[in-house]
């Protein structure tokens, strides 16, 4: 099974990945291949950092460049797989075009939710500020055409368990379609 995985920052998609990685899945994020490029050239990676990266890099070598590379390596690996972290149709249509036409997963929260979680993590912790400068550049990235090309939604309100419940229940879904 192969699946492909967006929200925004804090929505759970991390946590969604860890769960299907635990159930088998290989997880594939499209911010590694960014992450690792800024750690290639020494840059130090904080909120704002990535962000600027990015927003550089999508306009020297298109927007699905990141994308393009993450398919590359998923579409090596045997079994089931999760593609983690669209921000844009662009990259949709880029790893469709690798990968098949997938289905896509929108995981949704609350922003005060994804607040409280985002200052709590240990590595790339981001207030409010950060957070709202996130929402605004994935939306100016494209988010919102990708909130649209959902296939599935997941709406991440509550417990780590109900959340894996939720999976499961959109797994046997896509299963038996």
């Amino acid at each position: 099974m192969r699946i492909f995985i967006t929200g925004f920052a804090g929505s759970g998609k991390s946590t969604a990945a860890s769960i299907l990685r635990r159930m088998g899945f290989k997880v594939f994020e499209v911010s590694y291949t960014i992450k690792r490029e800024m750690r290639s050239r020494k840059i130090r990676i904080t909120p704002e950092s990535l962000e600027e990266y990015t927003a550089h890099e999508k306009r020297l070598r298109g927007n699905d460049f990141a994308a393009i590379d993450t398919a590359k390596r998923a579409s090596k690996a045997r079994g089931d797989i999760v593609m983690v972290g669209f921000r844009s149709h662009d990259e949709l249509l880029a790893a469709r075009k690798i990968l098949g036409n997938i289905p896509l997963v929108l995981v949704l929260a609350p922003y005060k939710m994804r607040l409280l979680r985002v200052k709590s993590r240990k590595a790339m912790r981001m207030g409010a500020s950060e957070l709202r400068m996130k929402d605004r550049s994935n939306i100016n990235m494209g988010m919102r055409r990708v909130l649209r090309d959902a296939d599935y939604i997941i709406y991440n309100t509550g417990t780590v368990a109900e959340l894996k419940q939720n999976i499961r229940m959109v797994l046997d879904i896509m299963n038996k379609g």
